[in-house]
C-alpha cells in the first residue's frame, strides 16, 4: 500500500495532473479495490469521481486513452455555474496479458488538458509499476 501511495503521487507530480486513483482488479476484471489521491495531500483521499463506462471501456479494450470527460457534471464551478470538466487519463496496467489495474487521472479542464506526452509518460511508468501490483 506504501508503494501504491508513493507511485500515484508520483504521477501527478509528474504530468500535474489533480486526482490520480488506480483501480486495482481481480482475475474476473472485478474491482478488488481503489485508490486515489490528490495533489498537495500527503494522505489517501475520499474516493473521487470515475466516469465508469470510461473505465470499462479500457478493461474491455485494453486500450488506454486521454480525453475530455463532457459527461461529468459533478463538479460545478460555483462561480460561473457551469460544470468544472476534466481533462482525464485512463491506462490499463497489463502483466503478462492479464489487466492488473487501471489509472485513472483527472485535471481541471481550465487548468491543463493532458497531451499523447503525458499519457506516454503515464503508459511508462504504468508499465512498469504493474509488475508490482
Amino acid at each position: 500500500e506504501d508503494k501504491i501511495f508513493e507511485f500515484l503521487g508520483r504521477l501527478i507530480e509528474t504530468v500535474d495532473a489533480e486526482t490520480c486513483t488506480l483501480i486495482e482488479l481481480d482475475k474476473n476484471k472485478n474491482i478488488k479495490g481503489t485508490y486515489c489521491r490528490t495533489r498537495m495531500k500527503q494522505e489517501w483521499a475520499e474516493k473521487s469521481f470515475v466516469n465508469f463506462d470510461i473505465v470499462e471501456k479500457a478493461i474491455n479494450t485494453k486500450k488506454g486513452e486521454f480525453l475530455i470527460d463532457w459527461e461529468n457534471v459533478e463538479n460545478i464551478d460555483l462561480v460561473l455555474n457551469t460544470p468544472n470538466w476534466q481533462s482525464i487519463i485512463v491506462f490499463p496496467m497489463e502483466f503478462r496479458g492479464e489487466i492488473q489495474g487501471i489509472i485513472y487521472m483527472t485535471v481541471p479542464l481550465k487548468e491543463k488538458e493532458f497531451d499523447y506526452n503525458c499519457y506516454n509518460m503515464v503508459k511508462v511508468l504504468g508499465g512498469i509499476f504493474s509488475t508490482v501490483i
